[in-house]
């Protein structure tokens, strides 16, 4: 857990920290990430750091903590402009992570992040950790409100399908190497699948 002697450092020497950390994930697979290289880099002693992180998963917040901030803001604009349209919500997520991703070095960090993922496992838990136990209830909440035919377990059933689907978009981007473009058609073929498989009545609506 990051801890509060880390939040409430003078914003240069956080700022220089949080730099380092992502230029480490930028540079290296997690498994190869060093404590001793950030700290050389970021000025600052082993003994400071743990006073700051507890472990190397810590790191993954800092470098993840823009990200899900973003991903909050997508998940919000996507209910709101598309008058709570679940299906639409996969396909403004991977919008938007395409687009975050493909700022600065950020693509190199999340390709190295998610270079042993699985698609259907759990190893993509830091992606989705923007969707706290209360926003999937929220959605939940959406997808039994718009979605009026199915019950309860149905619902449940058809959220994850939307959001494995998602997670193999994902999956097929960092891990794979395939093209943006190419797996943003895909998923967007798939959802409308999905919507007709379900009695949705325009599936490019």
């Amino acid at each position: 857990m990051i801890k509060k002697t880390f939040l409430n450092l003078p914003t240069e020497k956080r700022d220089r920290i949080i730099r380092e950390v992502k230029r480490e994930f930028a540079d290296h697979p997690v498994d190869k990430i060093s404590i001793n290289r950030i700290i050389q880099r970021a000025k600052i002693s082993r003994g400071s750091f743990y006073q700051y992180f507890d472990d190397k998963m810590d790191l993954i917040t800092v470098v993840t903590g823009e990200f899900s901030n973003h991903m909050y803001e997508i998940i919000a604009n996507s209910m709101k402009e598309s008058g709570e349209n679940v299906f639409q919500l996969p396909i403004d997520m991977f919008n938007g992570t395409m687009e975050f991703v493909q700022r600065g070095n950020n693509f190199e960090i999340y390709k190295n992040l998610f270079a042993n993922i699985k698609a259907n496992g759990d190893d993509l838990s830091e992606y989705f950790s923007c969707l706290s136990k209360e926003k999937l209830q929220e959605l939940s909440e959406i997808v039994n409100r718009t979605q009026k035919n199915m019950d309860q377990k149905e619902s449940k059933a058809l959220r994850e399908i939307l959001f494995l689907v998602l997670r193999g978009a994902i999956f097929d981007v960092f891990a794979r190497g395939k093209d943006i473009k190419e797996v943003g058609e895909s998923l967007e073929m798939k959802i409308n699948l999905i919507k007709k498989c379900v009695g949705e009545e325009n599936p490019n609506g």
